[in-house]
């Protein structure tokens, strides 16, 4: 609760720090300490407070405080206070903490009456009592105390001790900011956000809608908080790697209904990682984030109902229902897999449209499977008219995914039917292409290479890096074959 936690430290009212020894003289303000000045032993509290000039030492402090307060010195009553409200230098004690403040308080000290109507507001020291906390927030705000202005505004916000009134509210809110109170300022950019939110203008609206946002923040806070963590355990950024202690983070914010959160502890449970490898549980947290909209998690719910893994029961019509949920999200990879299910006819019926239409949306996202099966389609004409020359260009596309993004294309024409051919690794993929324009994909590979297809025979060439340069040398080699077969044939037909 605000009041718990930052009350007294915010209320507080420092005087101008004191000056060092090597200014003053430190024996001299010592001496008039001693002789009971009560301003001199507060200044000398505050030096011991904060170690200016002496050890730091917050029971000797407390000790000058003391003496200062029994002389009715309000600084010194208010300082006692907090340092009884926090357990520095002296026991922790509410009661002692209230009643250094009412002492202050009493005297004037809008300081000390912010901090008294904090103890009432919040009931540490006293009896809680809302219509006296008002009372001192209001003395504390109307000499210009920014702090005592902005409880005060909290406190006629929410209605308590004091009519509920936006508009009263809001003023306070202001006075407190002009002076650059923090806080002040947070609440008036809320009310702001509100209002554009179409929230009426009326307190106890306003109240509700700004309770329910900051509830949602707080929880934001603790889920990034242990996400932030089971991050850090899982990588080992800034500690040492620990899968079971990411794990334990993850599952705090995956209970917070985080929904990467649940994603990322099932994957751990499917693949054993910090935790036992459980497929059950994974589908579990799985089914949780996909429920919330999690793509990776609807597209692995996909896979487990396809393929029925561990405890899962297959159901590839499931699969389709989870893989369509992907799919609209835009995950190519669920693109394909549904586009395989319609083409099979597997947990949906068979429509090669509907297979084509979503091989299309997954190849044009550049996943390779499915530029290979949009050039089968093509090839065989399924869900499409047959058109060899599309097949072609898509197993090409495919082709350039596999060798790389450093292909190099060199082109050159024909008026004959020529055949390109790719190799990556010990795969070749050959095209046929009638007249125009011919293509020769080659990347810097040595594993790389190209052929020439004449009428039904394959030349193949296969070069390595060095000699890459010497592509430009393929139309010349390919002049030469020709006046070669050329030669042949003539002879062959001059022999008697």
């Amino acid at each position: 609760m605000i009041w718990r936690c930052v009350a007294f430290l915010l209320c507080l009212c420092f005087l101008p720090p004191v000056a060092s020894q090597g200014q003053t003289g430190g024996g001299e303000l010592q001496q008039r300490a001693e002789q009971g000045n009560a301003a001199a032993q507060f200044q000398l509290g505050e030096m011991y407070q904060f170690g200016r000039g002496v050890t730091k030492d917050g029971a000797k402090a407390a000790e000058w405080f003391q003496k200062a307060a029994d002389q009715g010195y309000a600084d010194a009553q208010n300082r006692l206070g907090w340092m009884y409200s926090f357990g520095e230098g002296v026991t922790k004690d509410d009661h002692k903490a209230a009643m250094f403040f009412q002492q202050a308080a009493d005297q004037g000290h809008a300081a000390g009456q912010c901090n008294i109507g904090t103890a009432y507001a919040s009931g540490r020291g006293v009896p809680r009592d809302d219509r006296k906390a008002v009372e001192w927030f209001q003395k504390s705000a109307d000499q210009g105390k920014a702090v005592g202005q902005y409880y005060l505004g909290v406190m006629i916000m929410q209605g308590r001790g004091a009519p509920q009134d936006l508009r009263k509210a809001t003023e306070w809110f202001q006075k407190a900011a002009n002076q650059g109170n923090a806080d002040a300022k947070n609440y008036l950019s809320w009310l702001e956000k509100a209002r554009k939110n179409g929230i009426p203008e009326d307190a106890h609206q306003t109240l509700a809608w700004l309770e329910k946002q900051w509830g949602q923040n707080q929880k934001q806070k603790q889920i990034n908080q242990h996400r932030s963590m089971g991050q850090m355990y899982e990588t080992g950024r800034n500690m040492v790697m620990d899968p079971a202690k990411a794990a334990e983070q993850y599952r705090k914010a995956a209970d917070l209904g985080d929904a990467a959160s649940q994603y990322t502890l099932g994957s751990m449970y499917a693949d054993g990682r910090g935790v036992t490898k459980d497929e059950a549980r994974a589908a579990e947290w799985f089914q949780q984030a996909a429920d919330q909209g999690h793509v990776a998690a609807q597209f692995r719910l996909g896979e487990m109902s396809e393929t029925g893994l561990g405890e899962i029961r297959q159901d590839e019509s499931k699969a389709a229902q989870w893989y369509r949920k992907a799919a609209d999200q835009g995950l190519a990879a669920a693109q394909y897999r549904l586009g395989a299910l319609y083409e099979a006819g597997r947990g949906i019926d068979r429509d090669d449209r509907q297979a084509m239409e979503w091989y299309l949306k997954a190849a044009d996202q550049g996943h390779a499977a499915a530029r290979h099966a949009v050039g089968l389609m093509y090839q065989e004409g399924h869900g499409v008219a047959k058109d060899a020359i599309k097949a072609s260009q898509w197993f090409l596309k495919e082709a350039e995914l596999k060798a790389g993004h450093n292909s190099r294309f060199a082109v050159t024409e024909s008026n004959t039917i020529i055949g390109v051919g790719l190799k990556i690794g010990t795969e070749w993929y050959g095209y046929i292409f009638p007249g125009g324009y011919v293509q020769f994909a080659v990347t810097e590979s040595n594993t790389i290479g190209f052929g020439l297809k004449i009428g039904t025979e394959w030349s193949v060439y296969i070069f390595p890096d060095a000699y890459l340069s010497y592509l430009k040398l393929v139309p010349l080699i390919f002049a030469v074959i020709v006046l070669f077969f050329t030669v042949v044939n003539k002879l062959t037909q001059r022999r008697p």
